[in-house]
């Protein structure tokens, strides 16, 4: 009889510990520049998880470099603070930057089981020369007509964001190195005045070319940039049933068909055109760095030359008072 109470009791508390245990694995939002974008509410309202599930990486308020080093360490860490051994990514704008830089360039290990990506930034320098083009930009749009101000707009934009490299990390380039397993969905509004929507084609694209086959893009009529969401829910539907078809997240009814994806082919055009700007800026990076060792190599010679000047001047006035005495 003790025996059957024990096993009794056991089986309660398993059962209890069992069920205080959350179904959906934690997501981890990874929001834009400054925290915007990807509230903890909006994921919630998104996804359909508990908001106590959601945990919130934090974005540089100062060293603000559009998902490169500052950024890639921040995510990193908040997935190495969780606890499980596995997490679904959230990430806005900046955000999606750098969680693609992160698995592209420090992720080794297997807690990220997906990842959703709204209104993604492919590269710094395309979005500063978009939203410089942009209603956004207000007055000073005329500045991004200006020519070849693709290239040298984002070393004006260093005002603004100092630590920001354009000829650095950029996401469209590491596409290659992204895990080919892991399921993405990108969602972009094709209106963006902040993020170009083609930055987003070439994602879809770039990711689809290097192998990864689980790449879901939902794209739809709209001139916002951070939660769209809110603004279509058949998208909503969609991005559920994408998560709940890779057991991301906990839904009620049966595993359901996708609409088809598109073409990835069809978006070969912008992929192209994005890598060809970044290669051209990674040259004026070079170059820009050379230019500024040719420059401290230029000064050094002139102050070590006007420094041999005073050392003679100053040797013919010591042999002319030694000659007079």
């Amino acid at each position: 009889m003790k025996i059957n109470i024990v096993a009794i009791l056991v089986l309660f508390v398993a059962a209890g510990l069992t069920a205080s245990e959350p179904r959906t694995m934690p997501v981890i939002a990874v929001s834009s520049l400054c925290g915007r974008g990807g509230s903890s509410e909006y994921i919630q309202d998104v996804l359909g998880v508990d908001q106590s599930n959601i945990i919130r990486a934090k974005a540089p308020l100062i060293r603000r470099d559009l998902g490169q080093e500052k950024c890639m360490q921040l995510m990193g860490d908040a997935v190495n603070g969780i606890t499980g051994d596995k997490c679904l990514i959230f990430a806005s704008s900046q955000g999606a930057a750098t969680a693609l830089n992160y698995l592209a360039m420090h992720y080794k290990g297997t807690k990220i089981k997906g990842l959703v990506l709204e209104g993604p930034l492919m590269s710094g320098n395309s979005t500063i020369h978009h939203t410089m083009n942009s209603k956004l930009a207000g007055k000073f749009s005329k500045i991004g007509k200006f020519p070849l101000s693709r290239y040298w707009l984002p070393y004006a934009a260093k005002i603004a964001f100092p630590w920001y490299a354009p000829s650095g990390t950029q996401a469209i380039k590491n596409l290659k190195n992204i895990p080919k397993d892991i399921p993405i969905v990108i969602i972009h509004s094709n209106n963006d005045h902040q993020v170009p929507f083609d930055d987003a084609c070439a994602l879809y694209y770039g990711l689809r070319k290097n192998g990864n086959n689980n790449v879901y893009f939902l794209r739809f009529n709209a001139d916002a940039h951070l939660n769209t969401l809110y603004l279509n829910k058949a998208v909503v539907g969609q991005l559920r049933l994408i998560l709940k078809n890779h057991d991301l997240i906990d839904q009620d009814g049966e595993k359901m068909d996708l609409e088809v994806q598109p073409d990835a082919l069809q978006y070969q055009s912008q992929y192209r055109a994005l890598m060809d700007h970044e290669r051209k800026h990674w040259l004026i990076g070079r170059y820009v760095k050379l230019s500024g060792y040719v420059g401290l190599l230029g000064f050094a010679c002139w102050g070590i030359g006007k420094e041999m000047s005073n050392l003679s001047k100053g040797w013919k006035q010591y042999e002319l008072d030694d000659s007079h005495e």
